[in-house]
């Protein structure tokens, strides 16, 4: 985006909660660095480096299965104290 260090700030956490397979991973978190690379139009610094921006939105993906766990598994907590 408008600053470098950012960019490469957002990749390199992403890259970290991939390796630790999302260990210590936050909703608010999660929400950020996806609200942070959903606009495909953005300018992102990373892009310029197709290796680096490649996995970067591989990464991305992970990041949206393990909302896709999150949100299912709040579904069934809910629906089990629903059922109380």
């Amino acid at each position: 985006g408008e600053y470098q260090l950012t960019d490469h700030a957002y990749a390199k956490l992403l890259g970290a909660l991939v390796k630790n397979k999302f260990t210590n991973l936050t909703p608010s978190l999660q929400q950020d660095i996806l609200h942070f690379y959903a606009d495909e139009h953005r300018v992102i610094t990373n892009k310029k480096d197709r290796e680096e921006w490649s996995k970067a939105l591989a990464n991305v993906q992970q990041l949206k299965l393990v909302e896709t766990k999150v949100v299912a598994t709040s579904a069934v907590l809910q629906n089990n104290s629903e059922s109380r």
